[in-house]
């Protein structure tokens, strides 16, 4: 029996613990899973672990244009506009640039980071 609740415990602890690359919290995590999913992009034959960080990234960025694209259907003032259409992949590479030239704001809240590059870039 003590056995069985140590196995249960165990796989409950494994399966509670968060994914590589699933939490992004800062620009630092932001940056690095922008880093790791363009890589992956042009490999033959990425890690699982990459792949896994490259989804979630994707699937951020991703969350992040639907909202803004809801946001601004709805009349909320948005202070850019991504051109329609435009790949995933161009708009990791708008961020990933952006937080290259500006390290002393990496420990900054992800989604403003993600707003000031995409407004640098895409100015209304």
């Amino acid at each position: 029996m003590k056995a069985l609740i140590v196995i249960t415990l165990s796989l409950f602890s494994i399966l509670a613990s968060p994914a590589p690359g699933a939490t992004i919290l800062d620009g630092n995590a932001l940056l690095k899973d922008l880093e790791i999913t363009l890589r992956s992009g042009s490999e033959a034959h990425p890690s699982e672990a990459d792949q896994i960080v490259a989804a979630h990234t994707r699937g951020w960025i991703s969350g992040l244009l639907q909202g803004v694209n809801l946001g601004t259907q709805q009349g909320a003032k948005c202070s850019f506009r991504v051109p329609p259409g435009l790949p995933v992949e161009d708009v990791m590479r708008v961020l990933a640039k952006y937080l290259t030239g500006h390290p002393n704001r990496l420990q900054e809240q992800p989604a403003k980071l993600a707003n000031d590059a995409l407004r640098a870039a895409y100015p209304k």
